[in-house]
Parts: structure tokens; sequence; C-alpha cells
């Protein structure tokens, strides 16, 4: 639909914390542009400022469980997308949730949680119960669960200790790479 509009046609700019992968932050740029395309048309795209982060200190922090010193890393370029005079902020990455949401309630530049989007989903489709799969400190922390419980009420489930070993090493070694091998596609069990 290309609609006619005055020109500049002003909008909102999207800052997306990203990096973490740059694979996931590849789709949500081209995701974004793509569905405000599908809307407007013609050669309209979304206003995006990206800060990315270097995804092997974000995997050092993880894997040594220094949450703060990853949070003091992510509020810096936080800081530098409402620098940028961004409107609201995303994280491409479930994981980094953890350390972003409770810097972004502090600040006044508006967070979209990655959990209200998808727990607004599995609520319209009328699930109650749903898997959650992610990196091990995702599936090991309750901060998914609790929101999608007390905001959407649904349960979510995950798999066992091992399975969520298999997870996170597939995550880490083939995903962020785009690298997947045909046997991480099996099937794990969810306890």
């Amino acid at each position: 639909m290309n609609m006619v509009r005055q020109r500049p046609f002003r909008q909102k700019t999207i800052g997306i914390l990203g990096g973490s992968s740059n694979e996931a932050t590849v789709e949500y740029y081209q995701g974004l542009n793509a569905r405000l395309n599908a809307v407007y048309g013609g050669w309209d795209n979304a206003e995006i400022v990206i800060v990315s982060v270097n995804f092997g200190n974000i995997e050092a922090l993880l894997r040594e469980d220094r949450w703060d010193d990853l949070a003091a890393y992510l509020a810096e370029k936080i800081d530098r997308l409402e620098a940028a005079g961004v409107d609201l902020v995303v994280s491409v990455s479930n994981t980094l949730h953890r350390a972003v949401a409770p810097i972004m309630e502090k600040r006044r530049t508006p967070f979209l949680h990655i959990a209200d989007p998808t727990g607004e989903a599995i609520r319209a489709a009328g699930l109650k119960r749903v898997g959650l799969l992610g990196t091990g400190a995702t599936m090991r922390s309750p901060l998914f669960a609790e929101r999608f419980r007390t905001k959407f009420g649904f349960e979510t489930i995950a798999p066992g200790e091992a399975d969520m070993d298999i997870v996170d090493r597939i995550i880490f070694d083939e995903l962020v790479r785009r690298k997947l091998r045909p046997e991480s596609k099996v099937d794990i069990s969810v306890s």
C-alpha cells in the first residue's frame, strides 16, 4: 500500500542493541524494515540506529557469570543509543534481557521487552503451557517464566539439564555462526 504523505515522513527511531549475535541483529533489521514497508510500501523503511556489542565480550561475561560487569557494559551501549535520540530500545537477545530490562526500568526511553509480544501471541493462541528454549542462562533463569506466568497467565517448561547444555551449545557454537549441523535438529526431551 503506497500512501501519499508529506515528506519528510516523520516516524519514531528504533534503537537496536545488537551484535549478540550478529545473526539476530540482521534478522531484526530486515524484519523491522520488511514490516514497515509492508504497511507503507514504496521506498519506505524503518529509521533504525544499531549499537552493536562485541559478542566475544558477551560470551565471556556470560560464561564467567559476571552479570554486574555485563550490565555495566550494556548500559554504556544503551547510553549510545539514547545519545543518538532513539524513541524505543529493543534487545535482540533473550539472554541479555536479564541485564537490559533492569537498566531500562531506570531510563525514560521505552523498552520493548521480548517476552511481551511473545506472551501476547501465546495468549492469543490460547496456549496454557509452552516450552522455553534459549541459552542455558535463559532456560535456567526464572525471569521469563515469571513474566509469562504473571503477565500472561501461562506456564513455561524447559528441558532437563543435559538437554539445556545441548541447546546452549547449539546456540553458541552453531546458530550464532549460521552453521547449524543436521544432527543438531533432532528432538530433545522436555521435563
